[in-house]
């Protein structure tokens, strides 16, 4: 099996409940089918005992009665008999050469009654068993072939009649020979379950097409609902906008569709709540900022006033990076196709043309479904940190069937490990490599890592050869409708 074959049916949960469904029946039918092809592997038909002197003794009839060349043909038109094989034979079959019992006798004497002067014996071949047996009580008086009484075979009369009505259930052969020594020879068919075995694959084949279609549509209708719903729930990761979950299928699944519409009710509400009061703190902190920066104008030490207003920028730069962290801006931007390998190669190109060491890897063109704007601040944060920090930028583009997978390495002091998730923290900055003095802030990770989780990817820091960081970024492929 494929690997997709593999991951299906272990994850699907369509093709788990069709394999219980339609396996749970074919497994019962084989099972079923099995007990009984071992417990007889050869079957036989049961014939009534008058059933069997009146149609062999009518073909015998038949066939003595007409010349010897025609007799072989006459078989033939007279077609197969139910659980019968009748032969024409010059010689005398060989026939194990065993004593009979009484039932067997009996069968034979009833023959030998019935055709009379037309044949010169009836012989009989069977195997003993619990097979034969009576339908009513064997006089133990009655001679062996001894002839019933005068009357047809059809006619219900005496006791002794009565007798004589009996079941053959097993395995025989009956020979007759005609007054010109050629044989009709009679064989109880036995079907060794060729037929059978055909006809129960065919109708396991049935039995497991119309079933697993029937779980299979019982499942999509099932699991229909489920996947629009985790569908919608990506789509609301990625776009706040996104239209809500549909309400549909079971009971069950539409309570989830309910819950998860009401939870994206109030995120949005919480969200646009936290942005409207953000932006008025901000804009609440401009106005005595800029009187500050009047006030610190008129202070007459010019190194004091240096200090007073170097520290309003850094709070002025705080405010509005924190704004434009806040303002989630990406989430109503909508989804287009943008080439990423171009908007990485006009990053790198404006770094390069500032003097920096900065060089792109990768294809010429890479497109994916992204918010190119709030994208395009991700990646020139990373970047800048880069080259601020690592002295050498190297960005390296991976185009991936499912994925966009982008690497920016630099060759700078690098992050411990230990402090590689604390980083995206807003406002967390390493005391001997980025600091203020370099003026960041310490959002520019924090907002890198909330746009591409907004995308769906995710970003991870490591190490770079021979030194330096590595922070690799990948974005999964998604429908720009």
């Amino acid at each position: 099996m494929s690997v997709f074959g593999r991951k299906f049916f272990a994850d699907s949960l369509t093709a788990r409940f069709v394999l219980v469904a339609a396996g749970a029946i074919i497994g019962t039918l084989l099972l079923s089918f099995a007990i009984f092809a071992l417990g007889k592997p050869k079957e036989i038909p049961v014939f009534s005992g008058r059933w069997l002197v009146e149609q062999v003794g009518n073909v015998a009839r038949e066939v003595f009665d007409r010349p010897a060349a025609e007799r072989r043909a006459h078989l033939l038109d007279l077609g197969p008999m139910p659980g019968l094989v009748l032969e024409w034979q010059a010689q005398k079959p060989a026939l194990r050469d065993e004593p009979l019992g009484r039932m067997e006798t009996a069968l034979a004497g009833l023959l030998r009654h019935a055709l009379r002067e037309r044949v010169n014996q009836v012989l009989l071949e069977a195997h003993r068993s619990e097979t034969w047996f009576w339908r009513g009580p064997f006089r133990e008086t009655a001679a062996p072939g001894d002839p019933p009484p005068e009357r047809p075979m059809g006619e219900r009369g005496g006791r002794r009649d009565r007798m004589r009505d009996f079941a053959v259930h097993g395995p025989f052969v009956i020979a007759i020979e005609g007054r010109d020594g050629t044989w009709l020879v009679v064989r109880a068919a036995q079907d060794h379950h060729a037929r059978r075995l055909l006809a129960a694959a065919a109708w396991i084949l049935a039995i497991g097409l119309v079933v697993g279609g029937l779980s299979w549509w019982a499942a999509r209708r099932l699991t229909g609902p489920l996947n629009r719903l985790a569908e919608a729930t990506q789509r609301f990761g990625i776009d706040r906008q996104a239209a809500p979950a549909s309400v549909e299928g079971p009971r069950e699944i539409r309570a989830i569709a309910e819950a998860f519409n009401d939870m994206r009710r109030r995120i949005v509400a919480f969200v646009e709540e936290r942005t409207g009061l953000v932006a008025a703190i901000s804009h609440d902190l401009r106005t005595p900022l800029t009187r500050l920066r009047l006030r610190a104008e008129a202070i007459a030490d010019e190194d004091e006033k240096r200090k007073v207003l170097e520290d309003i920028a850094e709070m002025e730069a705080m405010i509005a990076a924190t704004l434009d962290f806040a303002r989630e801006d990406r989430r109503d931007e909508k989804l287009q196709v943008t080439d990423v390998a171009s908007m990485l190669q006009s990053l790198i190109d404006d770094h390069a043309d500032a003097g920096d060491d900065a060089a792109y890897g990768g294809p010429d063109h890479a497109t994916l479904a992204c918010r190119p704007t709030a994208l395009k601040r991700a990646f020139a944060n990373l970047i800048d940190n880069a080259v601020k920090y690592g002295v050498r930028c190297r960005v390296v583009l991976e185009d991936k069937p499912q994925a966009i997978v982008v690497v920016v390495e630099d060759q700078g002091p690098g992050i411990p490990a230990a402090e590689r998730d604390a980083v995206f923290r807003p406002f967390y900055r390493l005391e001997a490599s980025r600091n203020r003095d370099t003026g960041g802030v310490g959002l520019g990770l924090s907002i890198a890592r909330d746009v591409i989780r907004g995308h769906g990817g995710q970003i991870v820091l490591g190490d770079a050869e021979p030194q330096g960081l590595k922070a690799t970024v990948e974005l999964p492929k998604v429908d720009a409708a």
